[in-house]
């Protein structure tokens, strides 16, 4: 959902912008950790969810992985701040993030922390980001903080490709589906409809109905695909209210076959970011208060921030996780629980997340080989339905005219 905002900075100076956020109280979350006091703040509910569509992102997340790689390098060999910063600048072959370089350099050499000069930017450093960075310049650990961030957004990038790779292979079948089911219909319409039909024969009802599919999908074939994209956009906006992402979020990890897939990537993403995060000094409250935002499925926000108000009153993550076990496996639980009572819960957190990174891995493997067939089946048939539908009134014709 996207805000617009009024409000007042720390020199009394006047701000006003847009950005996205969840819900009316992470966006205000958002804005009080930008040192600003919130004068207004409204939204335009699905209309700004059809303004927010983006077809890419101006920075993609590779180079943010690579930047974060070369920042932890440059300040682990105590290059000073601006020097680093030069450097990146000069390197980075990616306009808009170079830009950014040079503004955080500027931002630095006046006086202000990196994060704060990193705050500014929150299309590309995310507030998980900001807040480990944060903790790394309190901690005077801002070397080893970047090595910790690199590992787990390199982590990260290396399952959003794996999830991404388990979806190209059904999407190129069902192009392909659609563009040889154009091909065929249209040497149908074309040739082989009108020989049937001069033939005299009684047309089989099967015959019938293909040919009338096709009749229409030639015909119409403009208008289906503008209903396709219709139906596309208006799911997407659906699931951009955060009743609809909830909804749909709660059907992912319901729907039999994939929710194994989707369970164990949100279960790595929360074990990896929790232990980054503590790994880095930051609190446990603030480490469940970040992860509840970038997990990335509503559901599992829902569980962290219950845990985060657990926690805060002196509770236990693993006693917190208890309670919904139908998302949070009883492993995970238990493992969680061992490191809170023996002190180990940011090495407990670390095995977790490993162990759930190869079972995801394992998931994309076992998902794309059982998609893989099973697309190949429903092409077959397709393509064999259109094809004897065609062929026996041929062959009726044929076998009558050797008669």
């Amino acid at each position: 959902m996207f805000f617009h905002f009024k409000a007042i900075d720390k020199g009394g100076k006047s701000k006003e912008g847009k950005f996205e956020a969840l819900s009316r109280d992470e966006a205000i979350e958002l804005l009080q950790a930008r040192d600003l006091t919130v004068v207004s703040l409204g939204s335009s509910g699905w209309l700004d969810a059809v303004k927010g569509i983006s077809f890419g992102a101006t920075v993609p997340s590779k180079d943010i992985v690579f930047l974060s790689k070369q920042m932890a390098t440059l300040f682990g060999a105590q290059v000073s701040a601006l020097d680093v910063f030069s450097i990146l600048a000069d390197e980075n072959r990616n306009k808009t993030l170079r830009k950014i370089m040079i503004e955080i350099g500027k931002d630095i050499q006046s006086g202000e922390p990196l994060y704060k000069a990193m705050e500014k930017h929150p299309k590309v450093f995310s507030d998980f980001y900001v807040r480990m960075i944060e903790a790394g310049e309190e901690s005077g650990t801002l070397g080893q903080t970047l090595e910790y961030l690199a590992g787990y957004l390199e982590r990260s990038y290396d399952v959003l490709s794996q999830a991404r790779r388990a979806l190209v292979y059904p999407i190129t079948v069902i192009i392909i589906s659609f563009v040889v089911m154009f091909i065929v219909f249209l040497v149908i319409n074309n040739n082989i409809i009108s020989v049937i039909n001069e033939s005299g024969q009684k047309i089989p009802i099967y015959t019938k109905i293909v040919f009338m599919a096709g009749d229409i999908f030639l015909k119409y074939f403009w208008i289906v695909i503008l209903a396709i994209i219709s139906l596309f956009s208006l799911f997407y906006i659906w699931v951009r209210t955060p009743n609809g992402r909830f909804r749909f979020d709660q059907i992912k990890l319901k729907t039999p076959f994939v929710n194994s897939f989707f369970k164990k990537l949100y279960l790595s993403r929360i074990s990896d970011t929790l232990e980054t995060m503590l790994s880095s000094g930051i609190s446990t409250v603030r480490a469940l208060e970040i992860s509840s935002k970038i997990v990335g499925n509503e559901v599992y926000r829902r569980v962290l921030e219950k845990s985060l108000e657990e926690v805060r009153a002196g509770g236990m993550i693993s006693k917190s996780f208890a309670k919904h076990p139908e998302i949070i496996p009883s492993v995970m639980i238990q493992m969680i629980r061992v490191g809170e009572e023996t002190g180990s819960l940011q090495k407990i957190l670390k095995t977790v997340s490993r162990f759930y990174h190869r079972e995801f891995s394992t998931a994309v493997e076992t998902l794309v080989g059982l998609i893989e067939p099973v697309f190949i089946i429903f092409l077959g048939l397709w393509v064999g339905i259109i094809l004897a539908s065609i062929m026996l009134p041929i062959y009726n014709m044929a076998t009558s005219v050797g008669l």
